[in-house]
């Protein structure tokens, strides 16, 4: 993110990098049902609203929640900077399966597991693991085409 959040101690003030609001803002526009499940979760698990802590410590609370939030926005961010890369690189090999042969939805399944195997094991041939997701995967229909 080029505009990391941060605590300015000297003005005391939190700077929420733009990334970050923009996905606040999403959730609250699309995930509402999936947020209000999350905090009857954190009730049903012991969330006690009769706060002890002082003004201080739950500002910082909320630091560390925002400053969580845009770690794991830049990491999701990155994942997927590293798997378009990886699915860039399969494009040759994808490009020569026969369509007829294998669904739309096999083939995004190996793609994705290929990616993820790539991503743990950098060393492997990508078009090796693909061929074998693509196996693990197909099924052939029963006719026999003449």
């Amino acid at each position: 993110m080029n505009n990391p959040n941060s605590f300015d101690r000297d003005n005391n003030q939190f700077v929420v990098s733009p990334e970050l609001l923009q996905l606040l803002q999403w959730l609250f526009e699309n995930e509402q049902p999936a947020l209000k499940k999350l905090v009857a979760q954190s009730l049903q698990r012991g969330l006690q609203l009769n706060p002890q802590e002082s003004p201080a410590e739950l500002q910082q609370s909320v630091v560390d929640f925002f400053a969580l939030l845009d770690t794991l926005l830049y990491e999701v961010l990155q994942e997927q900077d590293v798997k378009k890369i990886m699915e860039r690189h399969l494009l040759p090999a994808i490009d020569h399966i026969d369509s007829t042969a294998c669904d739309t939805a096999t083939l995004a399944m190996s793609v994705e597991k290929t990616t993820a195997s790539c991503q743990e094991h950098p060393h492997q041939n990508p078009k090796e693991i693909l061929c074998k997701e693509l196996l693990k995967r197909w099924k052939p229909s029963k006719k026999l085409s003449h």
